[in-house]
């Protein structure tokens, strides 16, 4: 096998892997152990424990748990048939990912046109909002930048940001948002503090207005100045962010008034 081969074989044992994960049908270690048989075929608790680094009792266990799930096969102890012999691992021959993911699959092929069906269905329920006021928090990072994209997907007008070294902006779907929101017709501005170099041509190549300033504010996103958008930092050893959103009207005015003030000391890019 060559080696380009083989790692196209390593990363559809991968997909595998992560899709066990992502759906909550196996965690990691588990996922990990099934990727391992699909890979060798037969394994027994001594590879787990080698390749995983897990206690070899500990492994076992996680191998008979994943065969009473059906991922594996596995031969069967002293006595449990009467040619079973003494003195032997037991093995595990790995069962095939279309017939243990069956269910999986057949859902996932109903789940797309039963997601267009919803998405009609949130838009209708969108346009009939509930009472203003409301403040909406939204995570982890990773769902909050979905959500926050999402959000301004749907800007009529305008989109401004206050922002300070806008590393947001290597989010592909934030990026996306703004560039389909400027082809619209969409005013989109950003003010930052501390852009780099990379960030402010990125910015220029979708036609983003971008102001320079010095004020080490909070930042914050206005949609068509009636929608706020707030992200919040959390996290200690790892920083993360969650995102507050809010329509509410006297929230929303006081950093629509925020916003001109911080433009009023700002100066356009290439500018300063």
């Amino acid at each position: 096998m060559s080696s380009d081969e083989e790692a196209e074989e390593n990363k559809s044992f991968l997909v595998v892997k992560t899709f066990l994960t992502i759906s909550g049908k196996l965690d990691e270690m588990d996922a990990t152990i099934y990727a391992l048989g699909l890979k060798e075929g037969i394994i027994t608790s001594s590879d787990v424990a080698v390749a995983t680094g897990l206690r070899q009792t500990t492994s076992g266990d996680r191998l008979r748990r994943l065969a009473s799930k059906g991922f594996f096969e596995v031969t069967p102890h002293v006595g449990e048939i009467p040619t079973s012999g003494k003195g032997h691992p037991r093995r595990y021959r790995v069962v095939h990912p279309k017939i243990v993911l069956e269910d999986l699959l057949k859902i996932k092929d109903e789940l797309r046109p039963a997601l267009d069906i919803i998405d009609q269905h949130l838009e209708v329920l969108a346009e009939s909002a509930g009472p203003e006021g409301d403040f909406w928090l939204i995570q982890p990072q990773k769902i909050a930048l979905k959500k926050a994209s999402s959000m301004l997907r749907g800007a009529e007008r305008s989109i401004k940001i206050y922002s300070h070294d806008c590393t947001w902006f290597w989010d592909e779907e934030i990026k996306n948002a703004l560039k389909d929101a400027i082809t619209r017709g969409v005013a989109v501005q950003v003010l930052a503090t501390n852009p780099d170099r990379k960030i402010t041509k990125g910015l220029a190549s979708i036609n983003i207005e971008l102001y320079i300033l010095d004020f080490p504010g909070p930042p914050f996103c206005l949609i068509d100045d009636s929608l706020l958008l707030l992200p919040k930092k959390e996290g200690t050893l790892h920083i993360q962010y969650s995102l507050i959103s809010t329509n509410e009207r006297y929230l929303v005015d006081n950093f629509s008034e925020m916003y001109v003030k911080l433009l009023s000391y700002s100066k356009p890019h290439g500018g300063v």
